[in-house]
């Protein structure tokens, strides 16, 4: 060390000067405490990114309706496409309810074929002049256009689509049929892609958009979810030709013209004659079906917990062990005037720096991460991790270790408290 930076060592605080003569443990404990720092903030971002995601699925829909099931059912089918229907709604009870004088407009939705993992999603242009999600944000095109009510092989794709499968416009791809890993592909029919859509966060990144006449033209020839024998198959000229009304959808989505109306209008549908349907507020869905999964947020935040014990106890492990190498220490402090509460103080004072430190780098941690892994998340999982400053929780967090470093570091001054000043400075052989 040269002559200068001694100097600069003796203008730093007598607590400084002792962590940094340890480099190693103090080195160990700064690094388990900004770990813990930035795992607790980190798993409480990922929280928020999960509940926002769920949130945001979709907005601005009063009604979201589907044959007679469960809410859950209905809404992991039709919003998040997460599961298969068991049941359809006949194309007839689609046209009488959106047809009525309460509707303001409606948007079916065809589930059940795939391509390359991702749902295929049959449905009417007007998907992309209503659909909203986040804070009634309307779907915006990366490139090309929507879908027309005369694309018939044309499809949409979102934006994870296209970016894991690396497609842009022009592209031809092959459906198939079912959702999954399925073995059988439309292969005769290829569908061109006119338009990708902008990242979203939600369902509709990870989903092949195309016409209802599109899927039922897929289907032509299909009987009891079994392919057209060897010879059958129509070409796409020959399918055009045919009626592509559909027979049956998945679903549909309702706006109505009063938003007050939507508790009656939900009593008429539950009501329905024609064939039992169920429909669902979705944002009271979204909201209770978060809240039926509280374990996961008890699960993150008892993680959360453990972390920050973990590394509170690393700092008074770390103190108590270092605490008989340091008698020395203690006693020269003592003989040159300290008193024993001076050095009750030095020793909290050190503890207090060293959880100080801890936090600024895991603050450091956490943004740096989020910088590099935020993207990577988003892109595999579209979940879109808040990139926001610090907040209440993080400064209760950091409260909450100082007073907790304070209290964990009272053990190890108190036992260097009632150590004589001879303890320190008889040498034992």
């Amino acid at each position: 060390m040269t002559s200068n930076e001694g100097e600069d060592m003796d203008k730093l605080p007598l607590p400084i000067r002792s962590l940094l003569s340890r480099p190693l443990t103090t080195g160990v404990t700064f690094f388990a405490v900004a770990i813990s720092i930035m795992l607790i903030c980190g798993i409480e971002r990922l929280r928020l990114g999960i509940e926002k995601s769920f949130e945001s699925t979709v907005s601005g829909t009063d009604l979201v309706v589907g044959a007679r099931t469960s809410s859950t059912q209905l809404m992991l089918s039709i919003i998040f496409r997460m599961t298969d229907p068991k049941n359809n709604v006949s194309w007839k009870t689609y046209q009488d309810i959106s047809r009525n004088e309460a509707v303001l407009w409606s948007i079916p939705i065809s589930l059940g074929d795939s391509h390359q993992s991702f749902n295929v999603v049959g449905t009417s242009p007007d998907y992309f002049r209503y659909l909203r999600y986040g804070s009634e944000r309307k779907l915006t095109l990366a490139d090309g256009r929507p879908l027309t009510s005369g694309d018939i092989f044309s499809a949409v794709i979102g934006s994870r689509v296209a970016a894991s499968l690396d497609y842009d416009i022009g592209t031809a791809i092959i459906l198939s049929h079912g959702t999954g890993v399925s073995f059988q592909d439309h292969s005769k029919i290829p569908f061109e892609i006119v338009g990708i859509l902008d990242k979203t966060g939600t369902p509709v990144d990870n989903s092949v958009h195309i016409t209802l006449a599109g899927m039922e033209a897929i289907h032509v020839g299909w009987e009891n979810g079994s392919p057209p024998l060897p010879g059958a198959q129509l070409t796409p000229e020959e399918i055009v030709s045919r009626s592509l009304t559909p027979k049956t959808i998945t679903g549909f989505l309702l706006g109505l013209k009063r938003k007050m109306e939507v508790f009656r209008f939900q009593r008429v549908l539950d009501e329905f004659q024609a064939e039992p349907l169920s429909s669902i507020l979705p944002g009271v869905a979204l909201s209770e079906f978060w809240h039926s999964l509280g374990f996961v947020e008890r699960s993150l935040k008892l993680i959360s917990f453990f972390v920050l014990i973990v590394s509170l106890t690393c700092i008074l492990a770390i103190m108590l062990a270092s605490l008989n190498e340091r008698r020395r220490e203690i006693a020269v402090l003592r003989s040159v005037g300290c008193s024993m509460i001076q050095v009750f103080i030095y020793l909290v004072m050190e503890s207090v720096a060293l959880a100080i430190f801890g936090m600024l780098g895991g603050v450091f941690l956490l943004f740096g991460s989020m910088l590099i892994l935020s993207p990577l998340i988003e892109s595999n999982f579209g979940l879109a991790l808040p990139m926001s400053g610090l907040g209440a929780f993080d400064f209760f967090v950091f409260v909450v270790v100082l007073i907790l470093s304070i209290f964990l570091s009272i053990v190890p001054a108190f036992l260097a408290y009632r150590r004589s000043l001879a303890d320190g400075l008889i040498v034992r052989l």
